[in-house]
């Protein structure tokens, strides 16, 4: 054990460093997420707003912002130098499972128990897609490292899709490929 992190009241859900490893970003039970000095183990910053558990956090690319993934059924964009809370995306009928940013920040993938996967732009706030006909939750979401293909998890399989062509493919359990040449329902 390295280091022991103290300071959240109840059970921490979720956890990521920052993309130059000097911070970590926490989310817990206790509804707060807090940045960590990873070399030394202090509480940098706490931010509260979610009225349920944070289940996931995410720094921006740039490292300028945070976003957080919530019970509440919402995420949110904050400020990491100010702690401002600077937007609320709501559009989920269920927890916020899993939050991440685009390579380039311009775009945020969300998935929820409400069985779909939403991408936002992230300057205006506004849903880009959704895509919805999963029978069960939707457990994480992420960009590829270009930005070009986005992946989830959902019933119980990893799917991927190319943005630009919408062509979804399904990695079953057993590894099996399956194109699926209409995706998900948009």
């Amino acid at each position: 054990l390295l280091k022991t992190f103290k300071g959240h009241y109840d059970s921490v859900t979720t956890v990521c460093f920052s993309q130059d490893g000097n911070r970590i970003l926490s989310g817990s039970k206790d509804r707060m997420i807090k940045i960590w000095d990873s070399n030394s183990g202090s509480n940098l910053k706490t931010f509260e707003g979610h009225s349920n558990s944070v289940l996931a956090v995410c720094f921006s690319p740039n490292g300028s912002q945070i976003l957080s993934g919530s019970e509440d059924n919402t995420f949110k964009v904050w400020d990491v130098n100010s702690g401002y809370l600077l937007k609320t995306f709501e559009g989920h009928s269920g927890s916020v499972n899993s939050v991440c940013w685009s390579p380039n920040g311009k775009q945020i993938l969300s998935c929820s128990e409400d069985h779909t996967v939403k991408l936002w732009e992230s300057d205006r706030g506004s849903l880009s897609k959704s895509y919805e006909g999963h029978s069960g939750s939707v457990r994480s979401v992420c960009f590829s490292p270009d930005g070009s293909k986005v992946a989830f998890i959902a019933d119980n399989n990893l799917f991927y899709q190319e943005i630009s062509t919408g062509k979804i493919t399904q990695i079953t359990k057993d590894g099996e490929k399956n194109k699926i040449l209409n995706g998900l329902a948009d």
